[in-house]
């Protein structure tokens, strides 16, 4: 990597995203390194997952065989950019084997800094 100062070439003040450029003169090849500030989603994340109610159902409170959307996680977008481009696409529709995927990746003990409620996906 080159010691000068890299420039940088963008920062999302919402997403606390950065993207720098760098130059390896060995490798003759151009970088872009992105990285995120993920600590603030992480502190949102605990502070949501702690304020649930443990005990709250699934589902509609009027109807609980109807399917309802809950809000499960908070992902920064460097770890989504990281996942398989079929687990990406399928993260909003929770259908099918990514759905599946998402839902071993959501309940795995590894991940729980995502997780805004407890329970199992």
């Amino acid at each position: 990597m080159a010691t000068k100062k890299e420039p940088l070439l963008s920062y999302d003040e919402a997403t606390g995203r950065t993207e720098v450029y760098h130059y390896d003169a060995i490798e003759n090849r151009s970088i872009i390194e992105t990285v995120q500030d993920i600590e603030p989603i992480l502190i949102q994340n605990r502070a949501d997952y702690n304020s649930f109610d443990e005990n709250a159902r699934w589902g509609s409170p009027t109807r609980q065989s109807q399917e309802t959307f809950h809000h499960v996680g908070r992902i920064p977008n460097v770890i989504l950019e990281q996942m398989p481009a079929e687990m990406r696409q399928g993260f909003m529709s929770g259908k099918g084997l990514h759905g599946k995927a998402w839902k071993r990746w959501l309940n795995d003990s590894d991940n729980q800094m995502f997780r805004t409620r407890p329970g199992r996906v």
